[in-house]
């Protein structure tokens, strides 16, 4: 027979192959998923069932389609064209199946496949990607390597060997065809929320979702341009201000607000400091994960920039003016020095910048970066050097980093910024470290976001001897300070970037929901010992308010591209935290104190409504009472994604006005 593809039997051939071989990987798919997700059952009927099903066939029949089609294509060639054409053959349908291999462990241990805006963050940082699960799920890397190269070996032998004689090719062909046809014909009857929603349950296809579309509903059209203010010609912090104090921010990874309340407290110094400091009770992220969160407190920015992904491009016209600019224009020398590797989300971008003289994360370390010692498999330690300064510099490293460049440049008034990162899962005790809550001993296999539900106390036993380390390691840092003579003359800042959860709502760590155990956390503003403020904050403030408080307290202007207000301005006042997660979750909030609302787009839609002084532990969704005050938030939502979308969405609002100040 003639590789001619244009000819009548070989094209009968490959579309007879991939509808049956299409039909069993389609079939296995069916039963995983119809076994994994947990709404597969429960929330779909028939119609949409069968659906799903038809939907993986087609997607499968493509596949194989395709894989067919290139094999037929090359049956006849050379042997060592056969080899090398199969090799790269092998490869990329190897990276097909690591793609429903992923997806099917996030299914399993997040109950959602993977959708756009991760597929594209993954494969954009895929070699951060690849080490993050190296050091947190170092087993998952091998089984999907190997899993995904025996699988993909296994179909080209499968579409190789078939033999065509075997198969009913008219009648199949046929068939197949008058199914699709029916089914699209009853297309319009299937119930699905949005008719994309099939997407979510195809292992392959769910890569083409984009959750975040679905919240341009809530985009106000009626928006104007009037809403905004018209950026300064001068620089307004320059101006006459010559402050000589230096400032220390401290980013400490996952580091909730109730730590200082548990007895005994994982946190005894930083207790003590914050019984002299500017204590902030109810201080909220704008976001559930680092690469939103981090830059929105050193921007003073809302994350939200697009109904996508926001990146962080070098270039970017709206990336505005960053608290490392303002001192860096009134003569201090600054640094940002972090234990995590920055190329994270695209976040070095916006810190590797002209205004931070030093900049330093964990790529620049020459020294060994911290490997899961407890992995039972040693697989982690291949963490090392050579590989793994992408990985994290653990923390009492990091700080000798901190002290030498201080020590050279404490001549000069500085702001330093940092990023501690051994409190992030699965928590780091440095050599060395004390150990005081037990159990503690992690000998269990464990993924980001989901591990053992029992082993709850153990892993918070963990996290709260790393908590208790970082305090420890803060401790011996502010003793430098004070041996150098800068600790009473210089503002000292402690922020966690986020909390983490222990199943208090059904999954660990962060990046997800933005309940308080993830959204509230530690902050505290020690000022210099000549007109201490000593006060506790109890109204709700956003990460975004930390630097405008700062430059109020230190009588500096902000720069009008802040969007957070300062706590002790009498004409402002916080009367909404907004939150945006584009992780795990897509999910949109307001806090109103003491009303929590929680709009939650993916992985499957929900209202939650909180009374958190009534319900702090936010157990009682009173969505269905307090309809009222559900609607009055959810207009101060649609206000918030409408200002930030219409901003970001054009380049010329940018360049001319200030980001909205939404309070």
């Amino acid at each position: 027979m003639s590789v001619n593809l244009l000819h009548k039997k070989a094209i009968e051939n490959i579309v007879s192959k991939s509808i049956v071989i299409g039909l069993l990987y389609s079939t296995v798919e069916f039963l995983f998923v119809s076994m994994l997700a947990a709404d597969f059952r429960t929330n779909l009927n028939i119609s949409e069932i069968s659906t799903v099903f038809i939907i993986q066939w087609v997607t499968w029949t493509f596949i194989i389609f395709l894989i067919s089609a290139c094999v037929e294509l090359f049956n006849r060639k050379s042997r060592p064209i056969k080899i090398i054409f199969y090799s790269i053959l092998c490869i990329a349908v190897s990276w097909i199946f690591s793609i429903v291999l992923i997806n099917f462990v996030f299914l399993v241990h997040k109950n959602v496949f993977i959708t756009y805006d991760q597929f594209f963050f993954i494969m954009k940082y895929f070699f951060q990607s690849g080490l993050h699960l190296l050091q947190t799920s170092p087993i998952y890397l091998l089984q999907i390597f190997s899993l995904s190269l025996l699988l993909s070996l296994l179909l080209i032998l499968f579409v190789v060997k078939l033999e065509n004689n075997v198969l009913l090719k008219k009648k199949i062909l046929y068939f197949f065809l008058i199914f699709i046809l029916l089914f699209a014909a009853g297309f319009d009857q299937v119930k699905f929320t949005q008719k994309k929603d099939f997407l979510r349950h195809s292992a392959v296809l769910s890569i083409f979702s984009n959750p975040s579309y679905d919240f341009g509903g809530l985009i106000n059209q009626d928006f104007k341009t009037t809403e905004f203010i018209h950026k300064p010609i001068k620089r307004p912090w320059v101006g006459d201000a010559t402050p000589q104090t230096p400032v220390i921010v401290l980013m400490v990874e996952s580091l909730r607000w109730d730590l200082l309340t548990e007895e005994p407290t994982p946190l005894p110094f930083l207790k003590r400091l914050a019984e002299e400091s500017i204590r902030f009770e109810k201080a909220y992220v704008s976001s559930s994960h680092s690469n939103y969160a981090d830059l929105s407190v050193w921007y003073s920015q809302y994350p939200l920039k697009s109904q996508t992904g926001a990146p962080y491009p070098a270039n970017s016209p709206w990336k505005n003016t960053s608290i490392f600019k303002v001192f860096k224009d009134m003569g201090y020398r600054t640094a940002y020095i972090s234990s995590q590797n920055e190329k994270w989300g695209g976040m070095i971008h916006w810190l590797k910048v002209p205004e931070i003289d030093f900049f330093y994360h964990s790529e620049d370390f020459d020294g060994d970066t911290w490997f899961n010692k407890d992995d039972k498999n040693g697989i982690s330690k291949l963490i090392n050097k050579n590989i793994a300064t992408a990985g994290k510099i653990e923390d009492s490293q990091l700080i000798q980093v901190i002290r030498r460049w201080i020590d050279h440049h404490d001549d000069k008034p500085f702001f330093l910024g940092a990023n501690l990162q051994n409190t992030h899962f699965n928590y780091v005790i440095p050599p060395g470290g004390a150990e005081p809550f037990q159990p503690a001993y992690i000998d269990f296999p464990t993924v980001y976001f989901s591990w053992p539900r029992e082993k709850a106390d153990v892993v918070r036993n963990r996290y709260r001897n790393a908590v208790y380390n970082v305090d420890n390691i803060i401790r011996g840092f502010v003793d430098y300070l004070r041996n150098k003579g800068i600790w009473d003359h210089c503002y000292f800042i402690v922020v966690g970037d986020s909390g983490e959860a222990f199943y208090e709502h059904g999954f660990g760590n962060h990046s997800g929901p933005v309940y308080d155990e993830v959204a509230r956390t530690f902050l505290i503003i020690h000022t210099p010992k000549e007109g201490k403020i000593i006060k506790k904050i109890l109204c709700p403030v956003s990460h975004i308010d930390i630097f405008p408080t700062l430059l109020d307290l230190m009588n500096i202007e902000k720069p009008c591209s802040f969007q957070g207000i300062s706590v002790f301005r009498e004409d402002q006042k916080r009367e909404n935290v907004f939150m945006y997660v584009n992780a795990i979750y897509t999910q949109l909030a307001v806090l109103n104190w003491p009303y929590k609302y929680m709009l939650t787009i993916h992985p499957q839609k929900n209202v939650e409504l909180y009374d958190l002084d009534q319900d702090p532990q936010e157990k009682n969704n009173i969505i269905e009472k307090n309809q009222v005050i559900a609607d009055i938030l959810n207009k101060k939502l649609k206000e918030f994604v409408s200002a930030q979308i219409r901003y970001y969405g054009y380049p010329l609002y940018s360049q001319k006005y200030c980001p909205p100040c939404l309070q």
